[in-house]
């Protein structure tokens, strides 16, 4: 297949310019946010949010949160990485 390769190429650059802006929102959106967490002096206080009728949690339980919710997704990723290529990051 001679040819595949030069139709690769433009699959692989997109792929490559979106990985490259997908970190680079990511490293955004933890400077936004840590820059929020800068503003934080207690963090037993209620998070920030609209008018509910619900008590809102600390800004501890979202942090937690987020933490949890991160190593979620990032072992989700961990797996279709290896469902891909087989590499397992050892």
């Amino acid at each position: 297949m001679a040819g595949s390769a030069s139709f690769w190429s433009p699959v692989r650059l997109s792929l490559v310019r979106a990985r490259s802006a997908s970190s680079a929102r990511y490293r955004e959106t933890v400077e936004r946010a840590n820059d929020v967490l800068d503003g934080c002096a207690d963090l037993e206080a209620p998070v920030p949010r609209p008018r509910s009728e619900r008590l809102a949690p600390s800004i501890r339980w979202a942090l937690t949160h987020m933490i949890e919710e991160t190593g979620r997704h990032a072992g989700h990723a961990d797996i279709l990485r290896e469902l891909i290529d087989g590499a397992t990051g050892r």
